[in-house]
């Protein structure tokens, strides 16, 4: 239930820029499923307490169901996964041919997402070639970054770009490895740590 209103609450969010159609239907599938839940953990513990051979029974008719219902949305998120992962990208190419335009707020979770998670790009710096202030630079190369991309993180006055040759002490955080890159390393990793 908690995601659910999360996700239909939270305006802070990367999941609140995405905000479609579909995303409000699985914020409400996931209220919904934390309902479910409760109610079955209240049917479960009451059984027990009562000592009620009809409620444990649907108590346990309920978790079959759960059970059979968490396979069917993992088969259908592993189903749907490539397209997921296009419209995700798509989002983020967007936000980043858009940024700096605007302090809006998909420009602040867009610099939070890249410092915190130490990349800058989806793929890479180059990304940022995309963005529509920095074509009109005319730059013979990159040399101008959103300040998320640099450790430090500290924007210049009335500005979210910084210059590389002001940075030179600071390396690109996360330089070839973007947004994407950082995301699937992690998996792989918590891969590497399961028995």
């Amino acid at each position: 239930m908690g995601c659910g209103i999360w996700i239909l609450f939270d305006t802070g969010s990367f999941l609140n820029v995405l905000s479609s159609e579909e995303l409000q239907v699985v914020a409400a599938g996931l209220f919904i499923i934390g309902g479910v839940v409760a109610l079955v953990s209240l049917t479960g513990c009451t059984g027990a307490a009562l000592e009620k051979r009809f409620l444990l029974l649907v108590y346990f008719g309920f978790l079959i169901a759960l059970v059979l219902g968490q396979l069917y949305v993992t088969i259908l998120l592993l189903l749907n996964r490539d397209k997921i992962d296009s419209s995700l990208t798509q989002t983020v190419n967007n936000i980043i041919s858009r940024y700096g335009n605007s302090s809006s707020r998909s420009d602040i979770i867009m610099d939070n997402i890249q410092h915190y998670t130490n990349c800058c790009g989806i793929n890479g710096p180059d990304d940022w070639l995309k963005n529509s202030f920095i074509q009109t630079l005319n730059l013979t190369s990159l040399n101008v970054l959103p300040c998320s991309c640099f450790r430090s993180f500290q924007p210049s006055i009335n500005s979210s770009w910084c210059l590389e040759t002001n940075n030179t002490n600071e390396t690109v955080s996360g330089t070839g490895n973007g947004i994407l890159n950082e995301v699937q390393s992690t998996k792989t990793n918590s891969r590497n740590l399961d028995p």
